[in-house]
């Protein structure tokens, strides 16, 4: 059996030496270069299965080897060699195409392993680019559009380094799938692959989930807790809704990605670690960074590739694909025959925008299947609300059997027809906080339990202008009259333009997610104390969480 052959790049003597004996008690043949010159003729004459160069060469820098091999030399892992606490070159060299990197002095353990994943790779698979095939039972990522070919291209090119990623989506387009997806393609395959909600972690426990404790490191600490970066060990930690991070834990998150070491609370002493990090997040990031909640540094360690999931309604031609599976999936998982569907069905489908993406079309499917009568599904049976234009990315404030008031959903008009500091008083059209205008959306206070003039939930909603009160069924009284597949949309409300209803919209959106939050902190979490305060029932509560993406 032919040994692998790896190819060094270093102008330092004794790091040559310490990379050929280590590479050779490992089994694989090493041939040496000083500078880049001496690299690029033995890469002409010889074969490699692996590269490590040094960052800084007498004739050049290690990054612009890097950029030859990713371009000529595809197939071949290129590592970085860089200089203690230069994790910006480290950054840098991922971007340019390194598989990964390795900081002086040289830590023999993390140069074996990074050794050792590399080696796992193979030549790229005839057919991955296009196939994107599912690995182990995961569903696919199913589509046929640009968008989503490029995504499974992207996603078997990523799997072949250990860059950090940075999945970036709406809630509901698959991120979490897609993370996963990297890791099964990739060399830590067989490695765990461990999920992190970063949002249904307790702040002052946030801490002590990712990197661990001691036992009597605080109160409740009664044993030793190796912490998720330990048990994701040699594999893939995914943070999803990384955003939610509290400062003190991303300062602490930012060390571990550079050092590759996490302190346990209460340890003395840092522990090595060798983990591949995903993260994502429905927020944008950058802005995120620009309003100080986000530590810039740790954006750059983390955003070194971003991968775009795209939302369902930037690409409407694969719905005739995902409903298909989605049907014979949910019909076999309750021992059903899948249905048909019938023409005006899969055209209302395609024309709603599904602010939830995928997660939402199977659930619309879930339940039309859960209700139908007959084998064939026609558009009433998908119970798809009616949505106005201005309005149709932000419809899922609305809630099931919510009944817009005035072309907006409840709870913009529950906000809206009251003014700050002025309980009980309604608005004028025109009037700062009223329907046409969306300047006093920041100057709403809320303190302890919000200040609404309505419910959140679709019970009881505030009355229509014309007085009478809604009549909007409640959560869960499917009926199709309920939920109109087609027909005309309610307009929106007099005065006010499509971009600034989207953006009240988009405004309430963040309103009320920073209401259910604070309230959830206030009852300590207790969904059944927290839905009786904000004046909803728990079955409202929960389908607000979940299209919250608030675990």
């Amino acid at each position: 059996m032919t040994k692998p052959r790896a190819l060094i790049v270093d102008d330092e003597q004794d790091i040559l030496d310490l990379l050929r004996i280590t590479l050779t008690r490992m089994g694989v043949d090493c041939l040496a270069a000083t500078d880049l010159g001496g690299a690029r003729r033995l890469l002409s004459t010889q074969s490699f299965r692996l590269c490590l160069t040094d960052m800084r060469l007498p004739d050049g820098d290690g990054i612009d080897l890097v950029r030859e091999m990713a371009s000529h030399y595809p197939q071949v892992p290129v590592a970085m060699i860089t200089a203690h606490g230069s994790m910006e070159t480290a950054v840098a060299a991922m971007k340019a195409g390194a598989f990964d990197f390795v900081a002086k002095p040289l830590d023999l353990q993390v140069l074996r392993r990074l050794v050792t994943a590399a080696l796992r790779l193979g030549p790229p698979a005839a057919g991955d680019v296009e196939t994107g095939a599912a690995t182990g039972n995961l569903p696919p990522l199913l589509g046929d559009s640009p968008a989503m070919v490029e995504l499974r291209r992207l996603i078997t090119k990523l799997a072949r380094n250990q860059a950090p990623v940075y999945v970036s989506g709406e809630s509901g387009t698959g991120k979490e799938l897609a993370a996963r997806l990297i890791h099964l393609q990739g060399p830590r395959a067989t490695a765990p692959f461990v999920p992190v909600n970063c949002g249904a972690i307790p702040p002052d426990l946030v801490e002590s989930e990712l990197f661990g404790h001691k036992k009597g490191a605080f109160t409740g600490a009664i044993s030793d807790n190796p912490g998720l970066f330990q048990a994701a060990d040699g594999g893939t930690l995914f943070l999803d809704e990384v955003a939610e991070l509290p400062l003190p834990a991303q300062v602490k998150l930012l060390r571990v990605l550079q050092e590759k070491k996490a302190r346990p609370v209460g340890s003395q002493r840092e522990v090595p670690v060798d983990v591949r990090l995903i993260s994502a997040t429905h927020r944008d990031l950058a802005a995120e960074v620009a309003s100080g909640r986000f530590r810039q540094d740790l954006f750059y360690r983390i955003d070194v590739i971003e991968l775009r999931l795209p939302p369902l309604r930037e690409r409407t031609g694969d719905i005739p694909q995902l409903t298909a599976y989605f049907l014979d999936r949910i019909a076999r998982q309750n021992g059903l025959i899948a249905p048909r569907l019938a023409a005006s069905a899969l055209s209302a489908l395609t024309h709603y925008p599904f602010p939830g993406n995928v997660r939402e079309l199977e659930n619309v499917l879930e339940r039309a299947l859960a209700l139908a009568e007959s084998e064939t599904l026609e558009a009433a049976d998908l119970y798809l609300p009616a949505l106005p234009p201005a309005t149709a990315a932000a419809s899922w404030l609305t809630g099931p059997g919510a009944t817009p008031v005035g072309g907006m959903p409840p709870l913009v008009s529950s906000l809206v027809t009251r003014a700050p500091g002025a309980p009980g008083a309604p608005l004028s059209p025109g009037s700062p906080g009223s329907p046409g205008s969306l300047g006093s959306l920041g100057s709403l206070g809320f303190s302890g339990s919000p200040g609404l003039t309505g419910p959140l939930g679709p019970r009881g909603s505030p009355a229509s202008p014309g007085g009478a009160a809604s009549t909007a069924p409640a959560a869960g009284d499917l009926t199709p009259g309920h939920y109109p597949a087609t027909g005309p949309s309610p307009s929106a409300p007099a005065g006010m333009t499509e971009d600034a209803a989207a953006a009240l919209a988009e405004s309430i959106s963040e309103i009320q997610r920073q209401v259910i939050l604070r309230t959830l902190e206030e009852t300590r979490w207790n969904r059944t104390a927290a839905a009786k305060q904000l004046g909803m029932s728990l079955r409202s509560l929960r389908y607000r969480l979940s299209k919250l993406g608030i675990e």
